[in-house]
């Protein structure tokens, strides 16, 4: 009965050939894929932070607030922020990178921002192709979506590596 129906309601068009529908509906599936990359949330660059020299990429979420930045080493400090948050100190975390839970890490609070320094190449890894990220955090679990957070790590080291050949 399927088949009846879309006998019945899909006719070829007049004029229109095969080729000519596959072109369209693969301009069609283009466009798509642009226009979610362009809603999809947009990374900050910051050639230098306030306060500091650093390089950071910023990305602003729903429930919380995605930074990157590196250390004097090189390494990579995640940050979580969110405005309502006002702590200091040093907590146990769980993180999780889409479906890669890591082992507890060690963060540093300081005010309304979670630092976190990501050694381990397994993580980094995973980072740099992530798309979600959840924080467990003594405040509660919050959701990161992080597209292109490879790019913005990226342009990070860029950064940082312009800033130390004086360009």
């Amino acid at each position: 009965m399927t088949a009846v129906l879309l006998r019945t309601h899909v006719r070829p068009m007049s004029g229109c050939r095969l080729q000519d529908i596959a072109r369209v509906l693969l301009a069609v599936m283009a466009l798509a894929t642009l226009c979610s990359k362009a809603l999809a949330a947009q990374w900050v660059y910051i050639n230098t932070i306030p306060g500091g020299d650093a390089c950071a990429a910023r990305l602003a979420g729903k429930e919380v607030d995605t930074m990157l930045m590196l250390n004097r080493n090189g390494d990579l400090i995640l940050v979580a922020g969110r405005s309502d948050w006002h702590s200091s100190g040093s907590y146990e975390i769980g993180l999780r990178v889409d479906d890669f839970a890591t082992d507890t890490l060690q963060a540093n609070a300081f005010n309304n921002l979670m630092l976190v320094l990501i050694k381990d190449e397994t993580i980094l890894g995973r980072l740099k192709t992530a798309k979600d990220l959840y924080w467990s955090l003594p405040s509660g679990k919050y959701h990161a979506i992080v597209v292109g957070l490879g790019d913005a790590l990226d342009w990070v080291h860029t950064c940082e590596q312009g800033k130390h050949r004086g360009v």
